[in-house]
């Protein structure tokens, strides 16, 4: 193939009120007929994440995949800002991304690859998912809405203390007692009251996973919470695999901005899972 297909191909696509952009990678080896969907993360742990996606799509490509990663509404190059993110949208922006990526590029079948809240985002869309859709390969997914929140909220007090010589009165610490308090945006961010009566919903209680497709891969971290999600996630064993991958990358920390955070175990094991048969 030409070299030329090594570079990708920015698109923008969806309705005219819902503009999203995506970066199109088009296979440099011998075309597989699969297509991947790489679905981002929210916020901070986008912009962390950012070099890793695209090696990952650049990986996909060259062992015959068409890639499309891409901007969720209110998010990077996309439409919106980051005050209308909100989970059921984001879910439609996958089903938007898959058929984009079906139209320009010929291929048979997908995979749909999230990380983080891009994983709750393919895992809402595959309720709606099209019969093309092969599986679903999440990363490091948000298992537990109301943890990733408060999760968010400490590492943003945090990071408002770090950011003062001196230090406010009342501390941010200190404010941060009323639990209503600072609630509206993490490192930088907003996070609006939709994708929070959202997160503090999730998971669902009628049940994680779609009817389709048959076969989905959890790639989680080997951490303090590891346990007790594998064992959560054995509730439909004939569909879900879990594996488990190590890496220390805090996707949350906002030091170290534009450094190459590829975790290798994490690059090897998410593209043999969107190549298998």
């Amino acid at each position: 193939m030409s070299d030329t297909l090594s570079l990708p191909i920015p698109v923008r696509f969806g309705v005219p009120q819902r503009q999203l952009f995506g970066l199109l990678h088009l296979p440099t080896a011998v075309a597989s007929g699969r297509g991947v969907v790489l679905c981002q993360a929210f916020g901070q742990e986008a912009v962390r994440a950012h070099r890793m996606m695209r090696v990952l799509a650049e990986r996909l490509s060259r062992q015959g995949h068409a890639v499309l990663r891409f901007d969720h509404f209110g998010a990077g190059d996309a439409d919106g800002d980051d005050s209308d993110v909100e989970l059921q949208g984001w879910g439609h922006d996958v089903l938007q991304a898959d058929a984009e990526l079906r139209q320009r590029s010929g291929v048979g079948d997908t995979v749909w690859m999230g990380m983080r809240l891009g994983a709750v985002a393919a895992l809402l869309a595959a309720r709606q998912a099209p019969a093309t859709l092969r599986r679903l390969v999440l990363w490091d997914g948000i298992w537990d809405g109301r943890r990733y929140l408060e999760e968010l909220r400490a590492r943003h007090i945090d990071n408002i203390e770090e950011a003062f010589s001196l230090m406010p009165s009342p501390p941010p610490r200190t404010v941060a007692r009323d639990p209503s308090a600072l609630c509206g945006e993490a490192l930088g961010y907003a996070i609006s009251p939709a994708l929070r009566a959202q997160l503090s919903d999730w998971p669902p209680a009628q049940g994680l996973w779609p009817a389709a497709p048959a076969d989905i891969v959890v790639i989680v971290r080997e951490d303090a919470h590891g346990a007790d999600l594998r064992t959560a996630l054995t509730a439909d064993p004939q569909r879900v695999r879990v594996r488990t991958v190590h890496h220390d990358i805090d996707w949350t920390h906002d030091t170290a901005d534009n450094t190459a955070l590829v975790p290798t175990q994490a690059l090897l094991a998410l593209a043999q899972e969107v190549g298998a048969p």
